[in-house]
């Protein structure tokens, strides 16, 4: 729930009070005792919290066993967003009051507030244990398996809420948010708008829908929902959800504000005045403030981290399986998203390049068989192909120790999907991120290393990172050989995708969140000094369609020389009909990273900007690494002037593609791959010797593989 974590209400009558038969240790009589603690409830009601933890102090330094004054006083910490000091002074509580459930109730919303959601949950379920029909126990129980996405245990609970109470606030949201994430957009969609019927102007029910309306295409309807749920109250949440969905459709209509007031909402949480579920993916697509991004990271790392604390003790009383001599290093890649996804297109040739006789190497799917050929491929490539679906994040990580894994590898990052749960629960001994999310993974304490290259990451970036670097020889996105190939044996003709035959063709097939005004300006220039030039693009539906054309009508272009590729009938058209452009372009300050590569294996060269940070340097990487820094310019400027110059120079273009294919035929691209393999072994090795060692984590860069005889 996107909110500071409820607690339920304080009330004297319901403590009890074990010190009853005693004075306290100066004398004071009981009456005077509870006159101090009726004073500090008054006080607190009041919103006075300094008055009320003053008395509450003095009545706990006679007397430490007044139930009354630590409850109440764990309700100061609390409202001052202090819950870890507030669940100490709840467990000394119970202790002297175990069966209290209000204690209980507030002990859960504590454990909540500090992110310790398996914590609430285990806290809850013991409280339910002493009265199974508790209203507040099951309101904590139920959001605490939602935050888990314990989906069924969150819709029971929220049914038994209903049954005794029926329109209750919490159960509807948690009905409704539990069948978003279930998948069942039907299913959410009626249960969002149960939730608005009773409760009209709550905001959650609005960005429900406007999640359901958004995965069901129905972008319109999204922002529409999301500009309704603002008028009513300004939510940093709903600004940042907004932002989104404008980005996803193209809706540019005050899209500064709505920029300045999600980061205005981020700067907010992070300082504590108020709270919010802050992506810092969105961050990536409008910001180049690397210290911002960095906090907002290590927000969500932290948030992560504290969440799985208990499900983490447990594990770590497991036996861990020690490294023999002699035995090979075990790895394992761990991923929702090898399956028809960019990340196992990107991955798969890897996987077949690894050195067996020094590596072990695991694969666990965490998503269901999807029968793609890059799942096929990759399960095939390994020795051990591990299909977790479906799983708990406990069962998940248990079977990663079982395995006596020593180094774990995340490619998923922050992006959708993501089992980050599992990475928390720490279950190897060395763990580092690579290619899902183009900035640090945000906790040192999940994560110890990043892999990157010396051209996304630059030392003096390092500071922005609190996992270390892993810096490779050469660019740090790997290519699909199989790539290539499709794209010769597939032919597409303009008339195919229906491009104009004579038309010199820029094209851009990034997702259309990662699109901007700033990029739109200058695409705009572009297609102004080459006549008769179109721009390709890709985008979900005609709302969208309809939103970029009318932005470049407003730069002066007609909006017709914007052409939209349909959707693509598989993975392999998409990158065939990708050779029918003649350039393609990159965007800032999110720039493309598997679809430059999709373009580079269709033969089609890329243009791009080098951004300042990560998010905005792959393509760059790419291109440089395959030897073609023409098409890395440094500003924006250069980068319009050299779009044109290319478009009027068709001899020095057909030079440039000439040069790419040659660097993406089999031979090369497989010797490029068997290299990147030993580059990756060769930095799970040196993480490896550090942690045996003893050795903290630190940054080193991976000596260039010497190409093979």
């Amino acid at each position: 729930m996107n909110r500071w974590c409820r607690c339920p209400a304080w009330s004297s009558a319901t403590v009890g009070r074990p010190d009853v038969a005693k004075a306290g240790k100066k004398g004071r009589s009981l009456a005077a005792v509870q006159r101090d603690v009726a004073r500090a409830q008054a006080a607190h009601a009041k919103g006075d919290i300094s008055t009320a933890m003053r008395l509450l102090k003095e009545v706990l330094s006679r007397n430490a066993r007044n139930a009354e004054a630590l409850v109440l006083l764990a309700h100061c910490f609390f409202d001052q967003r202090r819950p870890e000091a507030a669940a100490k002074l709840l467990h000394e509580a119970l202790n002297l009051q175990p069966r209290h459930l209000p204690t209980y109730a507030l002990l859960a919303a504590s454990y909540r507030a500090a992110g310790q959601v398996g914590a609430a949950l285990q806290v809850s379920q013991q409280a339910l244990e002493i009265d199974p029909y508790d209203l507040d126990t099951l309101r904590h129980q139920a959001m605490a398996a939602l935050d888990l996405k314990r989906i069924e245990l969150a819709e029971a609970s929220a049914e038994a809420i209903q049954a005794r109470v029926p329109g209750d606030y919490d159960a509807l949201f948690v009905l409704a948010q539990s069948r978003y994430l279930a998948g069942d957009l039907d299913g959410a969609r009626r249960e969002a708008n149960r939730l608005l019927k009773a409760h009209p102007r709550t905001l959650a029910g609005w960005r429900i829908l406007a999640n359901v309306e958004t995965q069901s295409g129905n972008g319109q309807g999204a922002i529409k929902a999301l500009r309704h749920a603002l008028s009513m109250q300004d939510q940093p949440d709903a600004w940042q959800q907004l932002l989104l969905a404008q980005h996803v459709n193209g809706e540019w209509t005050s899209i500064d504000e709505t920029r300045r007031r999600m980061e205005a909402g981020v700067r907010a949480h992070l300082a504590g005045r108020v709270t919010m579920r802050a992506d810092p993916m969105n961050l990536l697509n409008v910001s180049n403030d690397g210290e911002l991004m960095k906090r907002a990271f290590m927000d969500v790392g932290r948030r992560i981290w504290r969440s799985r604390s208990l499900a983490r003790d447990a594990l770590a009383k497991l036996p861990r399986v020690a490294r023999q001599p002699g035995e090979r290093l075990r790895i394992a890649y761990l991923s929702s998203n090898f399956r028809n996804h960019p990340l196992a297109t990107a991955t798969r040739s890897i996987f077949q390049h690894h050195d067996r006789e020094r590596f072990e190497v695991f694969v666990y799917a965490t998503r269901p068989d999807d029968s793609s050929d890059d799942r096929k491929a990759i399960a095939s490539s390994v020795e051990h192909f591990v299909e977790l679906f479906p799983f708990t994040e406990e069962e998940a990580a248990r079977r990663i120790i079982d395995d006596g894994i020593h180094v774990l590898v995340d490619p998923d990052g922050h992006s959708s999907n993501a089992d980050i749960g599992v990475l928390a629960l720490r279950p190897a001994p060395v763990q580092c991120h690579w290619l899902g999310t183009p900035f640090t993974w945000g906790s040192r304490e999940v994560i110890d290393y990043v892999l990157a290259d010396p051209v996304i990451l630059l030392r003096e970036h390092e500071r922005l990172y609190v996992e270390k670097v892993a810096r490779l020889p050469r660019c740090y996105f790997p290519c699909n050989e199989h790539l290539p190939r499709v794209a010769e044996e597939i032919e597409v003709t303009r008339g195919d995708v229906g491009l104009p035959s004579d038309a010199f063709v820029f094209a851009s097939f990034c997702r259309t969140f990662k699109l901007n005004p700033e990029t739109f300006d200058d695409w705009a220039k572009i297609l102004e000094r080459t006549t008769g030039s179109v721009l390709w693009l890709s985008a979900r539906d005609d709302f969208a369609r309809d939103n970029l054309r009318r932005e470049m009508v407003r730069r002066g272009i007609d909006g017709e020389r914007i052409v939209f590729a349909p959707q693509a009938r598989d993975h392999s058209f998409h990158i065939a009909r990708q050779a029918a452009a003649d350039l393609s372009l990159n965007n800032l300050p999110y720039g493309a990273h598997s679809t430059t590569m999709d373009s580079l294996a269709a033969g089609t060269p890329v243009l791009t900007v080098t951004g300042p940070l990560f998010p905005g340097r792959a393509a760059s990487s790419m291109l440089l690494d395959i030897g073609l820094p023409e098409l890395v310019c440094d500003t924006r400027e250069d980068y319009i002037d050299r779009a044109v110059d290319l478009a009027s120079k068709p001899e020095r273009l057909t030079a440039i593609r000439e040069r790419l294919r040659a660097k993406m035929a089999a031979g090369p691209l497989a010797e490029r791959n068997r290299q990147f393999a030993r580059a990756l072994e060769d930095a799970f090795e040196t993480m490896w010797r550090r942690h045996e060692a003893g050795e903290p984590p630190a940054s080193f860069d991976v000596a260039r593989v010497k190409p093979s005889p």
